[in-house]
C-alpha cells in the first residue's frame, strides 16, 4: 500500500463522514484553508500510527473504521473530533492489531525454524521415554493419590494403566 491510497482510505472512510456527521467547530468554520489543515493533521493522526505492514486495502479500511468506531462512541459533543482523541484510538487499534497478527506471524517463523519432534511410537514405549524405573514411580504415586483420596479410584487406576502397559511393554522388549 503506498501513501496516497492509505491518505485515500482516512478521507473516505473518517474524514468525509465526519464532515457530514458532525458540526465544524466554530473558530474554523468560515476558514476553508483552516478545515484544510484539519483534515491534514486528522489524516498525519491516523496515518502515522497505522503500521506499515499492513497487507492490503481491505485490512487497512478496516483498522481505519475500528478508529471511527471508537470515536463515535466516545465523542459526547456534536463537533468534530479532536486530533488527539483520533491518535489515541488509532494507536490502540494499531497496537492490537499488531498484537493479533505479530504473534500468529511469531508462530509461524517457529514453526519454520524448529522441526517437528519424533515423538516415539507407543507400541514401544522407550521411545517415548518410559523406563522401568519411571513406571514404576508414576505406578506408586497413582497409588498413594488413590488412597489419600487425591483422585477417585477408578480414574485412578484408568490413569495407571498408562504405566502399567509400559512397563509390560518394556519387560516384553528385554
Amino acid at each position: 500500500m503506498d501513501f496516497d491510497s492509505r491518505e485515500k482510505s482516512i478521507h473516505a472512510n473518517f474524514i468525509r463522514p465526519m464532515t457530514k456527521m458532525y458540526t465544524c467547530p466554530k473558530n474554523i468554520q468560515n476558514d476553508v484553508e483552516a478545515k484544510k489543515m484539519y483534515g491534514q493533521e486528522i489524516r498525519k493522526a491516523i496515518n502515522s500510527r497505522i503500521s506499515t505492514k499492513v497487507p492490503n486495502q481491505e485490512t487497512f479500511d478496516g483498522l481505519v473504521k475500528k478508529i471511527w468506531d471508537r470515536c463515535v462512541t466516545e465523542q459526547s459533543y456534536r463537533i468534530w473530533f479532536t486530533p488527539a482523541m483520533i491518535a489515541k484510538h488509532a494507536s490502540k487499534i494499531n497496537a492490537e492489531w499488531q498484537h493479533r497478527y505479530g504473534s500468529i506471524d511469531r508462530a509461524l517463523a517457529k514453526a519454520k525454524e524448529k522441526p517437528e519432534e519424533n515423538r516415539g511410537r507407543k507400541d514401544e514405549p522407550a521411545t517415548q521415554g518410559w523406563t522401568i524405573e519411571k513406571c514404576d514411580m508414576h505406578i506408586e504415586e497413582m497409588e498413594h493419590l488413590i488412597s489419600t483420596g487425591g483422585i477417585q479410584k477408578d480414574i485412578g487406576r484408568a490413569l495407571m494403566g498408562i504405566p502399567l502397559a509400559a512397563k509390560r511393554r518394556l519387560q516384553g522388549a528385554e
